[in-house]
Formats: structure tokens, sequence, C-alpha cells
């Protein structure tokens, strides 16, 4: 499908679904428009001029936007990514955790939704580490650029007096991981080696279709 006629077809999506949501009521007394479907209108403006990728993107977009919760909102405003990791080391440092990062490879330009469940598994990961494995817990995160994957891998030993990391900071927090990282094709895998808790993505740069599962 040519782009123009991708915008032509998505426009009348988002007509239909304003049309669709009466109970929506604005600031200025009428109904509403919802700012998922602004994000859409905003995200139109670029297909025609980055191709192939902003149409994949944003056919991944609209699936989102049909969902109810936390990752649609996501959306919505500029998502994190792999450039917004080193404030999260910052910050994690901060608390007295000491992190390591071990980068190799060429950085890449990941599709957004790779790129934000890559920064939602060192987030999440970087959290449980400030929240169970204490003062002086070591986190050594490895950051591994392929031709076309991004490994992630992160190894939290607890401090001196924090708790041993064997839960990864509780089951739902793993399967919202792992549901993240499946959603754009890639494999996740997390639990105790030792003292250790490690966490691991593998993530491909382009993400799966929508309706694809884990490689």
């Amino acid at each position: 499908m040519q782009a123009a006629g991708a915008r032509a077809v998505v426009r009348g999506i988002v007509r239909d679904q304003a049309d669709g949501d009466d109970g929506d009521v604005g600031c200025d007394g009428g109904r509403g428009v919802d700012p998922r479907w602004a994000a859409v209108e905003q995200a139109l403006t670029s297909v025609e001029e980055t191709g192939s990728t902003s149409m994949r993107e944003l056919q991944r977009l609209l699936g989102v936007l049909h969902q109810d919760g936390p990752a649609e909102r996501e959306v919505v405003s500029s998502p994190p990514g792999m450039d917004s990791v080193d404030e999260l080391v910052r910050i994690t440092r901060s608390s007295g955790v000491l992190v390591e990062v071990h980068r190799s490879g060429r950085p890449r330009q990941p599709d957004w939704s790779v790129g934000l469940a890559a920064y939602r598994v060192i987030q999440e990961s970087l959290a449980n580490a400030m929240k169970h494995a204490g003062h002086g817990a070591l986190v050594d995160l490895f950051v591994t650029w392929g031709a076309d994957e991004l490994q992630l891998q992160v190894r939290c030993r607890p401090g001196p007096e924090g708790f041993r990391p064997d839960t990864g900071g509780g089951g739902n927090g793993l399967v919202g991981l792992r549901q993240r990282v499946e959603l754009v094709g890639g494999r996740f895998d997390a639990g105790r080696t030792g003292e250790e808790f490690v966490t691991t993505a593998d993530l491909p740069l382009v993400a799966a279709p929508a309706d694809g599962g884990a490689r």
C-alpha cells in the first residue's frame, strides 16, 4: 500500500473511532478527542517521508491504541528508548547500587517498540536491584549490538544488607517484561544463577509483525 493511500485509510479509522467515542467530554464542553488518536494523526505526518519502517510501526501503534492500560499511554508521549538508559544508570548509582555498563557492537536505531521494550527491561532490573539487593549491590549491565539484534543482560548481586535477588522483583514484573519482549518478537529469560539474579533479553532491531509471536 502506498503511504498516501495508507494515510487516508488510517485517518478514516481515526474518524470512525472518534464518532464512536460518545462518552469523552473535552474541556470545551463538547466531545473531547482521545489523545491516543491525536498521536496517530501526528505519526501520520511522517509516514510518507520515512517509508516502510514508519508504516510498520504505525500498524503496531494502531494495535496498541485499541488496548487499555499503561502501554497505550506510553505511545501518546515520546516513548523512552536506549538513549535514556544512561539516566537510569545515574539514578541507580545515586541510590548506592554499584552499576557497571559493558557495551559492545555498533549502536543502531531499533524500532521504537523495540527500544521501549529494551528500556523497560533495564528499568525494571535496576529498580529491582535498588529495592531488593540493597546498598552496595553490584549490577553488571551488558548491552550488545548485533547486525540485526540487541542483546541485554543484567546480572545483580546483593549488597551486604540486601536480600538475595531470587525473585526478580516479583512474578508479575517478570511476566510483564516477558510479554513486552515477546510482543516485538524477542526472547526473554530471568532466574537465579548462584548468588546472582540474571535477566536476559534478545531483541530484534526490527519488531515482528503485530500478529507475530516470539521467535
